[in-house]
């Protein structure tokens, strides 16, 4: 299966977020022994601001 995964959960496990972190590892550890297709976008959009 191919699945969507924004770029966020990414966040939360690289820096061990303490209520998501484990979630996200879980999930793609589910998805890699099931052999899933993550995908994810390589473009992020911000909030720019002239201050």
């Amino acid at each position: 299966m191919k699945t969507f995964i924004d770029t966020s959960p990414f966040i939360y496990l690289v820096e061990n977020h303490l209520e998501f972190a484990n979630q996200v590892r879980a999930f793609i550890l589910d998805a890699v022994s099931n052999n899933d297709d993550l995908v994810t976008s390589d473009h992020t959009d911000g909030v720019w601001s002239d201050a």
